[in-house]
């Protein structure tokens, strides 16, 4: 089983211990079995169903039991410069890791990226060799770092990627026809408590749906998802001088 499911297995069973909770008490609260309970605690296919209902039992949120498993918190993977030179090198490139990142297998990212053979093969072998991934029998693939990432400062990312990443976000806002979800374009003027109190709840609906994305990349590999992202700049106007502006983390 993953590592990161292990810990959240510990993590309930720990709140198990503290709260004096039971096999069997936990199997009357889901309506189950005492051996379903131990077997979900102790086995290898914890659900993310299964994994939100031994939360409830326990009167925890599920993001509440992300959270407490995380008692190292994994820090960002900065690229090397030889990693960054072979992802800048070639976009396909690029693609193919960020797929490999997502759980996708070898046959479906050949088809959708529309790579020959010897081009997966080719682009997969450079990744193995600047160490990022591993090709395994049965063209399986394992992943040699974590998300998430750090570019190397004004490295060969940055350079290659960074003026279309801009563009892009700055395409998407503009040309945002209702389907965008909450990109919309306003400032705020907050007093000081209303302003600590919205960057609080922000921080707390990113750090949330960072977990659930996580737990699905690395449990549900599989998984159809949506790809989304979020930016909030604190005390921010576009008016301002840059020199005098502050980015956050999310």
């Amino acid at each position: 089983m993953d590592y990161e499911c292990k810990k959240i297995q510990r993590t309930l069973k720990t709140l198990m211990k503290s709260q004096k909770a039971t096999y069997e008490s936990m199997a009357k609260a889901l309506k189950t079995s005492p051996a379903t309970i131990k077997r979900r605690l102790n086995g290898d296919d914890l659900t993310l169903q299964q994994l939100k209902d031994l939360a409830s039992a326990l009167s925890v949120s599920f993001y509440e039991i992300i959270e407490l498993s995380k008692v190292v918190k994994r820090e960002a993977h900065l690229f090397t410069v030889e990693q960054e030179k072979l992802l800048a090198s070639n976009f396909n490139i690029k693609m193919l890791f960020r797929r490999i990142l997502a759980g996708e297998k070898f046959s479906k990212i050949k088809t959708d990226l529309n790579l020959s053979e010897k081009e997966m093969r080719s682009y997969s072998r450079g990744l193995e060799n600047v160490g990022l991934i591993q090709l395994l029998p049965g063209d399986r693939f394992t992943l040699l770092v974590h998300y998430p990432f750090r570019w190397q400062p004004n490295g060969a990312l940055h350079k290659t990627y960074g003026d279309m990443v801009l563009k892009n976000i700055f395409t998407r806002i503009e040309n945002d026809n209702g389907k965008a979800g909450f990109n919309k374009k306003y400032e705020l003027l907050l007093n000081e408590e209303a302003y600590l109190k919205y960057c609080e709840e922000i921080q707390e609906v990113y750090t949330k749906y960072l977990n659930l994305s996580e737990i699905h990349m690395e449990t549900q590999p599989n998984l159809d998802r949506v790809v989304s992202g979020i930016f909030f700049i604190d005390r921010f106007s576009v008016w301002e001088n840059p020199k005098t502006q502050r980015l956050t983390n999310t």
